[in-house]
């Protein structure tokens, strides 16, 4: 680990590998904590839901997806166990049946439905990419592997001009803003 002192803003960041530490991300929140925990990962996930500004790492992106993948899978299993197998073969009652069999699923999606848009874009920010390529996935089929590379990809430098401003970093009218990172 080694120090690396910011000229341009006098702060000094603790480096690993050319990232910053996760204990050294802005304040604002804005920057992606690189090699976090899921601990970690699953509380910036709860207190950065409503944003779509700044960046989040692969480890962010990835410690939450296991986390919701795992629940929605206990919670299938849950909804199995509760729910008695349908008696006929009515088309009705197999579809009473699917739907109170993924009633919990579906509680759990729409819950962290904004969350993970917000995730997702913060995660293509950090790739370099606009947030609005998160409309791909809409497109069944091809739309849904392009997101996975997407969101895949390692970061780029170019992704810090999703990164918020700090007060102290606003820059003056007529100025040139040149990322620090």
């Amino acid at each position: 680990m080694q120090t690396d002192q910011r000229a341009t803003t006098g702060r000094t960041d603790t480096v690993q590998g050319g990232r910053a530490h996760p204990d050294e991300a802005r304040r604002d929140g804005s920057s992606a904590l690189y090699g976090t925990s899921l601990p970690r990962a699953l509380t910036r996930f709860v207190t950065r839901y409503f944003v779509f500004s700044g960046r989040a790492s692969r480890s962010e992106f990835w410690w939450w997806f296991l986390s919701f993948a795992v629940v929605s899978v206990v919670l299938s299993f849950v909804n199995k166990a509760m729910v008695p197998p349908v008696q006929s073969a009515d088309a009705g009652a197999i579809l009473g049946y699917a739907v109170q069999v993924s009633t919990l699923q579906l509680i759990w999606a729409l819950v962290n439905f904004i969350g993970a848009a917000s995730l997702t874009i913060r995660r293509l920010h950090d790739a370099g990419i606009s947030g609005w390529w998160w409309f791909i996935q809409l497109v069944p089929g091809p739309g849904q592997i392009a997101m996975v590379v997407l969101v895949a990809l390692p970061e780029r430098a170019s992704g810090a001009r999703f990164e918020r401003l700090q007060s102290s970093e606003t820059p003056r009218r007529g100025s040139t803003l040149t990322p620090t990172r």
